[in-house]
């Protein structure tokens, strides 16, 4: 089928369309984490922690060291992580559904190509995610100067830093481009299971590898990367580390998305996009 929609125009007609259809969201999930970033900040005031930018961001993605257990443990979740996860999993909603089973069906027939509408909706992802990212530094940064501190985005200035050898690349690699990479897995993931099946299924999903993540230490449990206290980079006991952090989940994304645009040259719009 000769394409007819060049790639640019339906990104944009995803971010345009995809950003209306999910602006109450977008303005909930908002809401959610200026709630992440005072909690965040109460806990770091009651405990006596550095108010630094990095070291309240490095606050949510800590998470907990590996579970053992044993008579007098007792399994706990990641509440700050899970809740800044699967809000931002929340954003990406059913709108690549819908849009395909409502006006974007034409759009869909327009483009010519099945595999470059997949390719929009991913491109579409990966930047809603990466909005989300920023988002959440500046509000938290906002928090962080409505309450009367210094707001500072130098990576030096924080004692997190400072304690695990002063690498600024090897900071910024593991504590925001890891877990944005493992966001951007789990999102591609919804996304597959959301349009070839149901979206509530692909957000189960997700709800479902982040607590089994938090129960059990594997690299091919990708939530696992979340968790600062379980790289190797940030804690002497962390098992995980970057690299096969990226690499995992760089297979895994790609491994999706090939399959999801191979699926969709075979996917009967006409009887299943209802």
């Amino acid at each position: 089928m000769k394409s007819r929609v060049p790639l640019r125009k339906l990104i944009w007609y995803d971010l345009r369309v995809g950003t209306k259809v999910n602006i109450y969201r977008y303005l909930f999930a908002t809401v959610i984490l200026v709630f992440i970033s005072e909690l965040v900040l109460l806990l770091a005031h009651d405990n006596h922690l550095s108010l630094q930018l990095w070291d309240l961001f490095y606050q949510i993605f800590e998470g907990l060291p590996e579970y053992t257990k044993e008579r007098e443990s007792q399994f706990q979740l990641p509440v700050l992580l899970m809740m800044f996860q699967l809000f931002m999993l929340f954003t990406i909603g059913s709108y690549p559904k819908q849009d395909i089973c409502g006006y974007g069906r034409n759009v869909f027939l327009e483009s010519g190509s099945r595999k470059r509408w997949w390719g929009s909706k991913c491109v579409w992802l990966c930047v809603n995610i990466m909005v989300y990212y920023v988002l959440a530094i500046f509000i938290l940064a906002i928090c962080l100067w409505v309450q009367g501190s210094p707001v500072s985005f130098k990576v030096t200035d924080s004692m997190t830093f400072q304690q695990v050898g002063k690498n600024t690349v090897s900071f910024f690699g593991n504590l925001l481009l890891l877990p944005l990479l493992v966001s951007e897995t789990m999102g591609i993931l919804q996304l597959f299971i959301g349009v070839f099946l149901r979206p509530i299924w692909g957000y189960g999903v997700s709800i479902a590898l982040l607590v089994i993540s938090a129960y059990k230490v594997n690299p091919l449990l990708i939530g696992n990367y979340f968790m600062m206290a379980r790289n190797r980079y940030f804690s002497l006991d962390g098992k995980l580390s970057m690299t096969e952090g990226s690499i995992v989940c760089l297979i895994l994304f790609l491994g999706i998305m090939i399959l999801g645009s191979w699926m969709m040259g075979r996917y009967d719009i006409l009887n299943k996009g209802d």
